[in-house]
């Protein structure tokens, strides 16, 4: 689908950056004031893997920076729809942030917002491979984790003042993601595809889809989710949002971000321990160097860990690990522990 198409198709009622037409994304900086005078723009590329918005590289004759803009749909799926409005909100994360240097250390930098387009400006990086290959290399966890922790925790354990979070309710993305994670992985809409992707994975994904007390728990665990709370959590703190930089880590995209419940950031980062082969009983490491906000609840932390697994092990499109059904089997069943009582000694 060509992007006029995409543009009637969802009507958008805002400018459409295209990275071909050179000439008139370069007269847009140039209004903006983001190219500066005597700067031209040499080149504009894709930028890493782009899964929800446009992610651009722009090299200018004296530097690169990174450009961001929401679309009404998924970069990757472009016929699934999205709020368009996230950009604004991972722009007012930013901004907020920007003050705190142990976080913005660990992140790139805000450089300008055009709200009304759902543009964002943001230092590059450089291109840094993202933490997928810890579900191939386990042991590489114990370099990251406490890199990963120190910033969460920082993040978790700020106040921050009403304005703010007022300013962060994330409404629209907090629904998507609960859609992404607490709904359609039970809908069964996806099991053929899971078939395709390893047969019999369609079929086990069938006995969780009806497995009606276990998806009244999911739903009240949803429910608290959905709920404010006292943190400002990333929102989809997983492998795919952090870039590796040397012996460090580069977090990237909270566009999900708002103020609710610290322990869905933690059973995020949790469940993906666990799929990359970590075995639970590791997971002392993890609370060994989480600092943890006041209020939090580890039993919740780990039931958001159980669901998470599910969604990764069953949600669709797929985390890409190399485990067979046997294994998957077994990570499902600790999950679904996990989702009842909120255990893992259980």
């Amino acid at each position: 689908m060509t992007l006029s198409e995409q543009n009637e198709t969802f009507e958008v009622d805002y400018w459409l950056v295209n990275p071909a037409e050179k000439i008139i994304l370069a007269e847009f900086l140039s209004r903006r004031d983001w190219l500066k005078r005597g700067e031209s723009l040499e080149k504009a590329s894709v930028a890493g893997e782009g899964r929800m918005n446009l992610t651009l590289r722009l090299e200018t004759s004296r530097r690169s920076f990174i450009l961001k803009q929401s679309r009404p749909w998924v970069e990757s799926r472009p016929t699934a729809s999205a709020p368009d409005q996230r950009i604004v909100f991972e722009s007012v994360f930013y901004e907020q942030v920007r003050e705190i240097p142990a976080l913005t250390l660990k992140m790139p930098r805000l450089l300008g917002v055009d709200r009304a387009n759902r543009i964002m400006l943001l230092t590059d990086l450089g291109d840094l491979p993202n933490f997928t290959f810890l579900y191939d290399e386990p042991d590489k966890w114990k370099t990251y984790l406490p890199d990963l922790l120190e910033w969460l925790s920082l993040l978790h354990r700020r106040q921050f003042p009403d304005h703010i979070r007022m300013r962060m309710k994330n409404r629209e993305m907090q629904q998507f993601m609960h859609d992404r994670m607490f709904v359609n992985p039970f809908q069964g809409h996806h099991n053929e595809d899971l078939e395709r992707i390893l047969p019999g994975l369609g079929e086990l994904a069938e006995i969780f889809q009806k497995n009606e007390p276990l998806l009244r728990i999911i739903g009240q665990i949803g429910d608290l989710y959905l709920q404010e709370g006292n943190s400002l959590i990333h929102g989809d703190f997983t492998p795919l949002n952090w870039l590796k930089f040397g012996k460090q880590v580069r977090i990237i995209d909270p566009e999900y971000a708002f103020f609710g419940r610290a322990e869905f950031d933690l059973g995020n980062l949790m469940a993906h321990f666990l799929l990359s082969g970590r075995e639970i009983q590791k997971m002392n490491h993890v609370f060994a160097a989480y600092k943890f906000p006041h209020p939090f609840s580890a039993q919740l932390a780990w039931r958001f860990c159980g669901v998470a697994l599910i969604q990764q092990l069953i949600g669709f499109p797929q985390v890409k690990i190399n485990r067979d059904l046997a294994h998957r089997g077994y990570l499902l069943s600790m999950a679904e522990q996990l989702v009842q009582t909120g255990n893992p000694l259980q």
